[in-house]
């Protein structure tokens, strides 16, 4: 346990202790071996069956040359990584830009620096209240099983026995058909943590950001809320990785007979792909959006007043042509230093390198759709 939590409590619950939970929990928790060779050790598991099963039926050489099959074993690899390590973050991170937003604790002494800290703690505490939700349970049952089922279901229309390294033997087919309820298993784990993750974010920016807590003269140049832009960029990373192989897989396996593939609908899709990606990284951060804008807006309008009462007495001691003092200057100087500074500040918790690599990773689905149809 770190010092931020031992000192403040938890903002979130650790979603990687969920009750009855044993995949995430066995590779995200901490222990001898590091997350990266859980995960490796994961791809082994879902992908040396297959070797084993088509060994057996003589159908190794095309199992080895399915590169899809490797392709989308490591993905799962990578995506339970890239997870797991958020999960691991999430708490540090808006624990990190409490810290420096958080009023000062030496001015507690004082009767409005009382008052905000009192209205901090109170807003800290209503935030834990409903972060107590997401280990909902009941929430991870549905979507958990929900998408093992989904799973059978796609597995049951787009596996052909006849086809392929399966090629009429039971155990092979046995083992894509586990290997397809897994995936849709996976895949409803995933949304079931990655909505807690887009949730807990977005609530904490509408519930515990206020543009009284904004700094817009921090170094970061987001007001102190960098690590908010950052931790929403690593979900949508999580969202964006499918598009990578989930387009070849469909449009190049011959095992899929769906009439309706064609490239036309997988551009739309790709497009729908990117919006959602748009969507759940703008909307997770909207709300800090609006108090940053009031923050910025606010600020400027206090330089304004300041230069305008500097304005006016240096304009009076022009008149009858007395000299300034030099301390005038260097004050008015400043003054335009600071105005500058504020205009500066971000009006998005996102620096240069956040925004670049949002823009990447925007793009990976109609880049994925892009080299699909090309080939």
């Amino acid at each position: 346990m770190n010092k931020t939590d031992s000192s403040h409590g938890r903002l979130t619950p650790d979603l990687l202790k969920l009750k009855y939970e044993y995949l995430f929990k066995a590779i995200g928790g901490y222990g001898r071996l590091s997350l990266e060779l859980k995960c490796i050790f994961l791809v082994l598991i879902l992908y040396l069956p297959g070797i084993i099963t088509t060994s057996l039926a003589g159908t190794l050489d095309m199992y080895i040359s399915d590169w899809r099959k490797f392709a989308s074993t490591v993905l799962i690899g990578v995506i339970v990584w890239l997870l797991a390590r958020f999960l691991r973050r999430m708490n540090r991170k808006l624990q990190q830009v409490s810290q420096i937003i958080s009023p000062l604790e030496k001015e507690k002494s004082t009767q409005d620096g009382y008052k905000e800290w009192k209205s901090w703690e109170e807003k800290i505490k209503s935030y834990k209240k409903w972060s107590d939700k997401l280990d909902s349970r009941s929430w991870y049952y549905l979507q958990s099983v929900g998408g093992a089922i989904c799973g059978f279901i796609l597995g049951y229309f787009t596996i052909n026995p006849s086809l392929g390294w399966v090629s009429n033997n039971l155990f092979n087919e046995l083992y894509l058909r586990i290997w397809y309820i897994f995936l849709g298993f996976l895949t409803g784990t995933c949304l079931f943590f990655l909505f807690g993750g887009f949730w807990a974010i977005r609530r904490y920016c509408k519930d515990v950001i206020s543009d009284k807590e904004i700094l817009p003269l921090d170094p970061d140049r987001t007001g102190g809320l960098r690590e908010l832009g950052r931790l929403s960029l690593d979900l949508d990373l999580i969202v964006a990785l499918p598009s990578i192989v989930f387009p070849l897989y469909l449009l190049q396996n011959p095992n899929i007979q769906i009439d309706f593939i064609d490239t036309g609908p997988w551009i739309l899709i790709s497009l729908l792909y990117a919006l959602v990606l748009v969507f759940m990284f703008f909307v997770s951060i909207s709300p800090a959006h609006d108090n940053m804008v009031s923050a910025k807006t606010s600020y400027l309008l206090k330089i304004h007043s300041e230069y305008k009462d500097m304005h006016e007495k240096i304009l009076k001691k022009l008149e009858p042509k007395e000299l300034l003092d030099p301390d005038e200057y260097k004050k008015l100087s400043g003054l335009y230093e600071l105005y500058d500074r504020v205009e500066k500040m971000a009006v998005w918790p996102l620096d240069f390198q956040t925004t670049l690599r949002f823009s990447i990773t925007s793009l990976l689905p109609l880049v994925t759709i892009g080299i699909t149809i090309s080939i």
